[in-house]
């Protein structure tokens, strides 16, 4: 049996006043497209979930964009944005309509040697930062239950807990569960795919 809840946190732009300064040493940039090409090839990130050629069209068509923190010429963490799509997976593919005016904040990685440094803060307001200034209104990001320390690092930055997606797979079913926290804010579902296609049938339940 496999279980996993997942949290969406929400942002009001409007009213986003968080302040956050990377350390010394290290800058936040728009990395170039040949910089994520070359970090994908590394073994110490988290980018090989996609295939290269899904990640580099998602970046070259515009879809993603992605915001780097550097220590001297070296990428040491990153997350990515998109003003078109939410999506994740747990043991179905969930997708979501954003709503106009919003940004989905996803793929969020810092090296492990790098960590409690305030780096992964640092690069989420950088995103929160330039979808204010670009006019943006709203963001949405999905956090893993057992992740307490972003748990905590987004609601200490103005983000708001909204609700939650509970997936749960046995060998019999596949269901997932939305709170209709997720609706009232703004999500519309645009389609959940089962991810695991010999398994049982697929029920979806909104509360």
């Amino acid at each position: 049996m496999y279980h996993e809840t997942i949290n969406i946190y929400k942002w009001d732009l409007g009213h986003y006043d968080a302040n956050f300064t990377v350390q010394n040493g290290f800058t936040i940039v728009q990395p170039t497209i040949h910089e994520i090409d070359e970090l994908y090839y590394k073994s110490n990130n988290d980018l090989n979930v996609y295939s290269y050629q899904y990640l580099s069209e998602r970046i070259t068509s515009g879809a993603w964009e992605c915001m780097a923190a550097k220590k001297r010429s070296e990428i040491v963490g990153y997350i990515f944005c998109s003003a078109t799509e939410m999506y994740f997976k747990g043991c179905t593919r969930v997708d979501f309509f954003l709503p106009p005016s919003s940004i989905y904040l996803f793929r969020h990685f810092v090296l492990s040697s790098f960590r409690n440094m305030s780096i992964g803060k640092a690069l989420t307001h950088a995103v929160l930062l330039r979808a204010r200034n670009g006019l943006s209104q709203t963001a949405f990001s999905a956090v893993d239950t057992r992740k307490s320390v972003q748990i905590h690092n987004y609601e200490k930055m103005g983000g708001e807990n909204i609700g939650s997606l509970f997936f749960l797979k046995t060998t019999n079913f596949n269901l997932t569960i939305f709170s209709p926290g997720l609706f009232k804010n703004g999500l519309k579902l645009r389609s959940v795919q089962d991810c695991h296609f010999h398994l049982g049938p697929l029920y979806v339940q909104i509360l």
